[in-house]
């Protein structure tokens, strides 16, 4: 998978290759197609949090997303594969802005759809 990751606090976010996670119980796998870089994952790059997390590098930055389900973990329900969805991915000891991603699914949504006229 494709993702902006950190080898180290203070190093510049690059694009790297990374294996593709697989989900674990409770989460799904969502292969993104738009993913946010916010200000906190600036601040977690420069080492700002260095005193309050202790991730395993590289590390994957970004929070929010985009794509669509492609694989569900043991225990989720109410998702299916292909389902369109957007949530946001907090566990900093999982890879998340990547292509594809895993999320906690009570953390993810589908993806709205407008009535039809």
């Amino acid at each position: 998978m494709r993702a902006v990751a950190i080898s180290a606090f203070g190093a510049d976010p690059e694009l790297v290759e990374l294996p593709e996670p697989q989900p674990r119980p409770g989460e799904l796998l969502v292969r993104l197609r738009a993913a946010g870089y916010n200000p906190v994952d600036t601040k977690i790059a420069d080492g700002a949090m260095r005193d309050r997390m202790s991730p395993s590098f590289p590390f994957v930055l970004g929070q929010d997303g985009a794509g669509s389900v492609a694989a569900l973990g043991e225990g989720v329900t109410g998702f299916r594969l292909g389902e369109e969805v957007y949530g946001r991915f907090t566990d900093p000891s999982r890879a998340w802005a990547a292509t594809p991603s895993t999320a906690w699914w009570r953390r993810t949504a589908r993806w709205p759809r407008s009535p039809r006229a």
